[in-house]
């Protein structure tokens, strides 16, 4: 009964409700915000921000949702920073045997002026229901990043720009979703932020909030106003990596538990 109740809520949304449009346990934690974030997942949240990475790193992200079975997201995503320019590429899945969709995406992102970027990415998009077959469609992503001020930082993003529609399908247009948010970090220990998302027309405001109370430890937690959500999650940083576990509590289906892992990828130095 629970595996239909969440059916009905994720597949007439496919694409939004099945392969994710934010990746990364620490975006889920401060409630889906990450348009402002410059990190791997940027990849697929707002390509523009991958050209703030430091370093090439390769990411994974997996996604339970209210502990239901065929009903995971799994994540693999790898960017590469070059000069004023950065390059990424992830792979996306969702679903099993019997119903699954797959995102394969390559982004680019270019930063003309210091505090200026844009990205864009382009996907290929495809569903797999038993017994009826595939359908795929080529979509593209794209986004802004602006940093306003050293403590502020303003992106958007817009993910399926030109409208795409499953092929050899009598399916809607996937959705597209505009988000646009602010990043404030008044001091390097915290950062808020609050980002406005526009699903099919409906909207939506999730806010959320990260704290360091110590070096590699930070502590996160935001809200979601579309289907109400509450969310929390903790981070650890090592030396080349990082790893965090977050928590989203739905108001009707449960809770959903999400972790990532992100290694850094340093060069060797001659002795």
């Amino acid at each position: 009964m629970k595996y239909l109740l969440i059916m009905a809520f994720l597949v007439p949304r496919c694409y939004a409700g099945g392969v994710l449009p934010v990746n990364g346990a620490r975006s889920y934690a401060r409630g889906g915000c990450s348009v402002t974030e410059s990190d791997i997942w940027s990849v697929s949240n707002n390509q523009a921000a991958i050209v703030f990475i430091k370093k090439p790193a390769v990411a994974f992200f997996y996604r339970n949702r209210f502990n239901v079975e065929g009903t995971a997201n799994q994540n693999i995503t790898a960017a590469i920073p070059y000069g004023i320019y950065a390059f990424g590429g992830s792979l996306s899945y969702y679903g099993n045997s019997d119903y699954h969709e797959q995102k394969i995406a390559f982004s680019m992102s270019a930063k003309p002026d210091k505090n200026f970027s844009f990205g864009l990415s382009g996907n290929y998009n495809s569903v797999f229901i038993k017994d009826y077959g595939s359908w795929g469609v080529v979509t593209v992503d794209g986004g802004m990043l602006a940093k306003l001020s050293p403590k502020v930082t303003a992106g958007f993003h817009v993910l399926n720009l030109l409208r795409g529609t499953l092929k050899n399908s009598s399916a809607q247009p996937l959705p597209v979703i505009y988000k646009c948010g602010i990043g404030y970090r008044p001091s390097t220990k915290l950062l808020v932020a609050t980002e406005v998302k526009i699903i099919d027309g409906k909207s939506c405001v999730c806010s959320g909030i990260e704290y360091l109370p110590a070096t590699n430890l930070s502590i996160m937690a935001g809200i979601s106003t579309l289907q109400p959500q509450f969310s929390f999650g903790v981070g650890f940083t090592g030396k080349n990596y990082r790893i965090d576990v977050s928590s989203v509590i739905h108001q009707y289906l449960g809770v959903s538990h999400q972790v990532s892992l992100v290694f850094e990828i340093v060069k060797k130095t001659s002795k």
